[in-house]
């Protein structure tokens, strides 16, 4: 049975998605909300800890997120990924899921390191792409989504568990959107 602050997480978490998916800023404070009590969750509960991890991260991406997203739209709009992007994207994967991996191994308890390390990495770069208006940060959040539904549904959190299958399908609603809004932005 899902805890009320699981809940509360989920109805948050969704919520911001739904936002991200129209581009619109309220993404992110709905969403700081929503990690902020996920992280709690994932070190106190189910000891998912570059996940918590990673939950800190999204809050404070959130607060960055917020304030690109608060520029005049000129400075910032939806659009493909370029190459400088794309080579931080990966950068960033594959730097965190070897420190993630390391730390998981050596000095946590965790039951699923190579599970909670790869979708910890991979959610750093969603969420930097996520700040800079990428489209393919829909992409990386799928595969995400899809890689979390199973975890979270070894580590007995069903309503989080269900909360990233509905990710799934957001993320890619919101991938398809965007593509639609990129094309009329560069044909502008």
């Amino acid at each position: 049975m899902p805890s009320f602050l699981e809940i509360i997480s989920v109805i948050f978490n969704i919520t911001s998605v739904l936002f991200a998916r129209k581009a619109n800023i309220w993404a992110y404070p709905t969403g700081l909300l929503g990690v902020s009590i996920q992280a709690y969750l994932c070190f106190a509960d189910w000891g998912l800890f570059a996940d918590g991890s990673i939950n800190i991260y999204f809050a404070i991406m959130s607060i960055w997120g917020w304030w690109m997203w608060g520029k005049p739209e000129n400075e910032l709009s939806i659009h493909p990924w370029n190459a400088s992007e794309k080579r931080v994207a990966w950068s960033l994967f594959f730097i965190f899921l070897f420190i993630f991996y390391v730390v998981l191994v050596r000095y946590t308890s965790s039951t699923v390191p190579l599970a909670d390390a790869l979708v910890s990495a991979a959610s750093v770069s969603a969420m930097y792409l996520m700040a800079k208006k990428a489209t393919e940060q829909w992409v990386w959040w799928i595969s995400i989504d899809l890689l979390s539904v199973p975890l979270y549904s070894y580590k007995n959190a069903p309503f989080v568990a269900a909360q990233f299958l509905i990710f799934t399908f957001l993320a890619y609603s919101g991938w398809k959107k965007w593509k639609v809004q990129q094309t009329t932005l560069l044909s502008k």
